[in-house]
């Protein structure tokens, strides 16, 4: 992968976290979507094991934690996520951040890959 594209998915993951700014939460998902943007911005850092293994796994310790809520969505036929930005319903909000750990996961892992 070109540097362009790290820095192309850098920003992404930037915006990630600045459109949590209206969130109660923001505080918790604004970091979280900024460790993958630095380990794009920077995926040397990827080769250190450890660094790039711990947000991996609290991560994905993190997004086991909405497994219960993931099957409960699937038991009730994957309804909309994105109707509306407002989640009117709590599964709504569940899901988008269960979603949202997963690109978290799959773009560290994807660096770490790329930087063996």
């Amino acid at each position: 992968m070109t540097s362009k594209t790290n820095l192309i998915i850098a920003i992404v993951f930037v915006l990630f976290a600045l459109v949590q700014y209206n969130d109660p939460d923001w505080y918790i998902w604004g970091p979280a979507y900024l460790i993958p943007a630095y380990f794009f911005y920077k995926p040397e850092t990827a080769k250190n094991v450890a660094i790039v293994y711990l947000p991996i796994i609290g991560f994905s310790l993190w997004a086991a934690s909405y497994v219960p809520a993931f099957i409960d969505w699937l038991n009730h036929g994957t309804p909309t996520i994105t109707g509306t930005m407002k989640a009117d319903r709590p599964e709504v909000e569940l899901m988008r951040e269960f979603f949202g750990l997963i690109i978290c996961i799959v773009g560290l892992l994807y660096v770490k890959w790329r930087n063996k």
